[in-house]
Order: structure tokens, then C-alpha cells, then sequence
């Protein structure tokens, strides 16, 4: 790198939260993810951390305070001593003890034999050999609160220590621990998916995850709105990265710019996850230029701000990370980097962040390119301080900062015997007596502030956690009522609509007869005014012949009479109304046809007969004309 020292090319990799978990206390609602944050494994060419610092740290749900005697508080614990019920209490497993009140008694019955499954080992509650097994069992009914409460209870196990994992895998099964987190249902699916989260600290459980579905299913709900499931997710992204070989996997497809979009988030538990992710990812140089490609520093540095110890660590941690290759320095600083660099490192008192603060400065310090840069910007005071601190390696990390910028810091010696007055010397150790008692006070002090901060936090932790629980029993209440409720309208609504429909189909048939009748009833009346019309003109036609016109008068009142028989006979008869009229019709008109061929006829017989009488004898001319 141009205008780097050799000391430039050093390289160290911090792992993220290297530190005792014991000192670290946080609180989680019971139906939050009870995420791991990981860390990468330390190489360089300095020194090793120590033991201590090494590890993952599990972030746990504060457990509640033990009573005397917790069967007490259960109706059907009776059967249970109290011994057992005290590692439950004492590993956190309120789900499991809430089973014992279930209305089920064979879920009851499981929940003690699970209790009854708990012992201890070295310290932590660990379960029998094949104790697992209740819990596949219980995993089997189709009942939500015992399925959810079983993974919580394997989630808290699985992230209170590693012992239980083979256990839970070999007893369960992999398949039916991944099911669950592919449930539809929001309250199976975040213990499943946490349950995973936790699996994830134990690296002997990665090679299953990562190829047996865990990964993709991870993947896949990394976009979920459901921040509770995103939390758990994302921690199990940053367990999984603790281990080099799984990172491109992780990263693939969209998964690096995904968790820098989680930097952005307004909850600092997500944050939290993402900052370690990125932390455990950024020791290599590809991914490096990655996460500056796509704009993730601009918040990893304002997130140096943050108030929130853990998000604090996880934003140094990744700068530490970055700033060891000098390539990348002139980014990094250019983002502003420099400014909460000193700022953590004259306020912070939290020796992780102080250590990862004092690790960067040291990489930016062995570029001559930046020498002036922080030594104008007032970076050696803050490396004179942490150069006096009493942690082994920020001493040493400060120390070696100073002498990049060319400050030589030098430990006030001890008077040599003999060579002062004895009065002086015994004066030098009452002082350093008296500044050794006041630095130990001042620690007693701090870490009294620290128990009642910590104890603070775990009741609100505790006072958050039954706020939350009460929460969700009342929205799981609402649900049901809610549901139940459409159930009901959904079935009133159909049998409504049935019953309208029924009524549609009945006026459409009387409309259909209706017309039907209106149509044959408008025949049959033309057919008689058709009818009527032809009866009038074969009257007009015989106005001269009175003898016939009577008669035919009486064979069309006869014609018309039985006309009007027969349409009287065609209303009863409605099947046969419009043949049987057309028939009448037919008849009526042949008859009339005939009769006025018969009047034709006699009229023709008639003028003969008169023509006859008419040329008779020729003396009787003037009587046969007067005749």
C-alpha cells in the first residue's frame, strides 16, 4: 500500500464480543429470539487472546427469581419435588412449567415427565439421555400452546448450553425441528426458528444446518415482517459466520446486502445481529470491499454512536476488522471514521470496545499517510490513557499506537534498594498502597453500579416479559373471538345468500309462467277476433237473402256457440289449450267454408229454379212474370 509502513501490512482479526459471558446480562420477551451473537476466530501475528475472550456469547431470557417451593404455584406439580422444579426455574423454562396447568392431562403428564427429565451438570441443567423424547412427543399433538411452549422450552435449553444439542437432534429429529420453523403459524415459527438461532452457536450442528434445508428456510424469511422472527434469523446468520467456511454461503444471493439493510432497522436487537455478521465476515479482503461497495460503512460508523453497549461492540468490532487492511483507510475516513474512534476511546469503559477502539488507531497509526492526521485530531491522549489501563493487550495495543506516531511511552520506574532513602521508598509504597486500594475501590464501585444496573435491567426484563406474555394472551383471545366471529357471519352471510338465491329462482319461474299464460291468453284472443271478423263479413254478405241470411244466422249462432265451447274447453285445458284451439279454429273455418259453399249452391238452385218459372208456358206470360 502506498505511504504504508511495513507495520501497515499487519493484519488482525477481531473476533465480535470476545468476552466473559458471565459479565454480560440482557433481556428478551419470552417470545423474542433468544439470539446468539458469535464471533470470529482471532489470528494475527501479535498475540492470542485469552481463554476468557474466546467462545460465543449467548444472549439468554432473564430467569425469573427462584421461590422456596414452586410446586405451589402449579395445581398439577404435586407429583414433582421440588428439586426438579427448581432446575426448571433455575434454566428459565417457564413455558414448560406453564404446561403443568394445561387443560390436557396427557400434555400434563408429558410436562412432568419432562421436569422430572432435567438434572445438573457441572453447573448447567441439562436433560437425561433420550429426556428429549417427551418433548417429540409433545411436538406431535396438534394443540398450538403445547407445540409453542415445547420449542420455547428446547429454544432456552439450546441456548442456555451446548450439551443439549446431540440430544435434541438424536431424540427429535432434524426434520420435525425444521417443519415447525416452515409453520404458518407465527407463534410455532419464531421458537422453531430462535431454536435453530441457538443450534447455531454449536459448530458441530452448522454442516446440518447449512445443507439440510436450515440455510435456505433462513433465507427465505429474512424478508418476513415479523421482527421477533428477522431477530432470530439474523443472529443465526452471525452464528453461522463464526466459522470461515460457511460466510460465502451466507453472503450468496443477495444476503450481505440484506444485512447491512438491517442496519437501518429501528431495533437495536436487530441491529445488534447485523453489526455482528458484518463483524464476522469483514476479515477478509473480497468481502471488505463488498461492504464498502454497497455503502455499509456510512452506518456501522454512525452506529460508533450508539448508547447500546452490544451495538457498540458490534460497530467496533467491524471496523477493526476493516481498518486492518491499509487499502481501505482512505474510505474509511473519508466516512469519518476518526472522530467516534476517539470519542469511544476517551469515554468508554467497556474493555471490548476499548480494545477494538485501540486496535484500529493502531492500524490507522502504522499508515504515514494518517500519522499527522491523528495526532492533529488528538489522538494521543486517549492512547496514553488506554496505554495505563490494566488489560494486558489494549495496554500493549497502545503502547504500539504511540510508537507508530513516534511517542515513546515510558512506565515510571521503581526506586532501586539503596540507591534512595529509605524513608522515601517506604513513602513510594505507601502511595502506590494508597492508589491500589483507590483503584480498587473505584472497581468495587463500578461493579456495585454495574450489579444495580444489571439488576434494574432484569426487572424491567421481567416486568417487560409478563407485559408481553399478558399482551399476546389478550391478542391470542381477540384472535379467537375475532376469528370465531367471522366464522359465524361467514355462515349467516352464506345462508343468506342462499336463501336469496332460493327466492330469485322462484320469481324467475312465476315470471317465466306468468309470460307463458300472458302469451297464450293473447293468442287465443287474436284467434277469436280473427274469428269474429270472418263470422261478420259472411254476414254482411247475405244481408239480401233474409230466409237464408236467417238460417245461416242460426248455423253461425250454432257455429259460434260451439266456438265458444270450445274455447271454453281449451281454458280448462291448458296442456291441449293451443292444439286443441288450432283444431277448433281449423274445423270452425271448414264448416264456415262449407256452409257458405251450401248457401252458394241453394242461391244457384234457386236463380235456376226462378229462371225456370220465369221461361215457363207463353199464355201464362204476364202471370208467370207478375207470379
Amino acid at each position: 500500500q502506498k505511504g504504508a509502513s511495513d507495520r501497515g501490512k499487519k493484519k488482525k482479526n477481531y473476533s465480535a464480543d470476545t468476552v466473559d459471558s458471565s459479565a454480560l446480562h440482557f433481556t428478551f420477551p419470552a417470545t423474542s429470539a433468544l439470539v446468539c451473537l458469535p464471533q470470529a476466530k482471532m489470528v494475527g501475528d501479535g498475540f492470542k487472546r485469552q481463554a476468557t475472550r474466546k467462545g460465543t456469547i449467548k444472549l439468554k431470557t432473564l430467569r425469573k427469581p427462584g421461590v422456596k417451593d414452586i410446586s405451589s404455584m402449579f395445581n398439577k406439580a404435586g407429583s414433582i419435588d421440588d428439586k426438579q422444579l427448581g432446575y426448571a426455574d433455575e434454566a428459565g423454562l417457564e413455558p414448560l412449567l406453564g404446561l403443568l396447568d394445561h387443560e390436557h392431562p396427557k400434555i400434563r403428564g408429558l410436562a412432568e415427565e419432562m421436569i422430572s427429565n432435567l438434572q445438573e451438570d457441572e453447573n448447567d441443567v441439562v436433560v437425561k439421555d433420550g429426556g428429549f423424547k417427551v418433548c417429540a412427543e409433545l411436538l406431535k399433538y396438534k394443540n398450538h400452546q403445547a407445540q409453542r411452549d415445547t420449542l420455547w422450552t428446547l429454544a432456552i435449553l439450546a441456548g442456555n448450553t451446548e450439551l443439549t444439542h446431540d440430544g435434541m437432534i438424536v431424540d427429535i429429529g432434524w426434520p420435525t425441528l425444521l417443519s415447525r420453523a416452515k409453520a404458518s403459524i407465527a407463534e410455532i415459527q419464531r421458537p422453531a426458528v430462535t431454536l435453530i438461532a441457538n443450534l447455531s452457536l454449536n459448530e458441530e450442528m452448522h454442516e446440518m444446518i447449512m445443507e439440510e434445508g436450515g440455510l435456505e428456510l433462513l433465507k427465505k424469511l429474512a424478508d418476513t415482517d415479523d421482527l421477533k422472527l428477522k431477530r432470530a434469523v439474523c443472529n443465526a446468520f452471525a452464528n453461522l459466520c463464526s466459522d470461515e467456511d460457511n460466510v460465502q454461503e451466507v453472503l450468496g444471493d443477495g444476503g450481505l446486502e440484506m444485512i447491512i439493510s438491517f442496519l437501518s432497522s429501528d431495533d437495536d436487537e436487530l441491529i445488534a445481529g447485523a453489526l455482528h455478521t458484518v463483524a464476522n465476515v469483514a476479515s477478509t479482503d473480497d468481502v471488505q470491499q463488498q461492504i464498502i461497495e454497497l455503502g455499509g460503512v456510512a452506518p456501522i460508523i454512525k452506529l460508533m454512536h450508539s448508547l447500546n453497549v452490544m451495538i457498540q461492540k458490534g460497530a467496533t468490532t467491524a471496523m477493526a476488522n476493516l481498518v486492518q487492511n491499509a487499502e481501505f483507510h482512505s474510505a474509511l475516513m473519508d466516512e469519518g471514521l476518526l472522530d467516534p474512534l476517539l470519542l469511544l476511546a476517551r469515554k468508554s469503559k467497556n474493555s471490548e470496545v476499548q480494545f477494538r477502539v485501540v486496535s484500529a488507531l493502531n492500524n490507522l497509526a502504522s499508515n504515514r499517510d494518517y500519522k499527522a492526521t491523528l495526532k492533529d485530531g488528538g489522538a494521543v491522549n486517549p492512547l496514553k490513557s488506554l496505554a495505563r489501563s490494566r488489560d494486558p493487550e489494549i495496554k500493549r495495543e497502545a503502547i504500539e499506537a504511540l510508537a507508530e506516531l513516534g511517542i515513546t511511552y515510558v512506565k515510571k520506574k521503581k526506586p532501586k534498594a539503596g540507591g534512595v532513602d529509605d524513608g522515601e521508598a517506604r513513602e513510594a509504597r505507601e502511595r502506590e498502597r494508597i492508589e491500589r486500594e483507590r483503584v480498587e475501590r473505584e472497581q468495587m464501585e463500578e461493579q456495585m453500579r454495574d450489579k444495580e444496573a444489571r439488576e434494574a435491567l432484569e426487572k424491567e426484563a421481567r416486568e417487560r416479559e409478563a407485559a408481553e406474555r399478558e399482551r399476546i394472551e389478550r391478542e391470542r383471545i381477540a384472535a379467537a373471538h375475532e376469528k370465531e366471529r367471522q366464522a359465524r357471519e361467514a355462515m349467516e352471510n352464506e345462508a343468506k345468500a342462499s336463501i336469496e338465491r332460493e327466492r330469485e329462482a322462484m320469481k324467475r319461474e312465476r315470471e317465466l309462467a306468468a309470460e307463458k299464460e300472458r302469451e297464450m291468453r293473447e293468442a287465443l284472443e287474436r284467434q277469436a277476433a280473427e274469428a269474429r271478423e270472418a263470422l261478420e263479413r259472411a254476414r254482411a254478405q247475405t244481408v239480401q237473402y233474409e230466409q237464408m241470411e236467417r238460417e245461416r244466422r242460426e248455423a253461425l249462432e250454432r257455429e259460434k256457440r260451439e266456438q265458444e265451447a270450445a274455447l271454453e274447453k281449451a281454458r280448462r285445458e291448458k296442456e291441449e289449450l293451443e292444439r286443441q284451439t288450432r283444431e277448433a279454429l281449423e274445423k270452425e273455418a271448414r264448416e264456415a267454408r262449407e256452409a257458405l259453399e251450401r248457401m252458394k249452391l241453394e242461391r244457384e238452385e234457386m236463380e235456376r229454379q226462378a229462371a225456370e218459372r220465369r221461361g215457363g208456358g207463353g199464355g201464362g206470360g204476364h202471370k208467370g212474370a207478375k207470379e
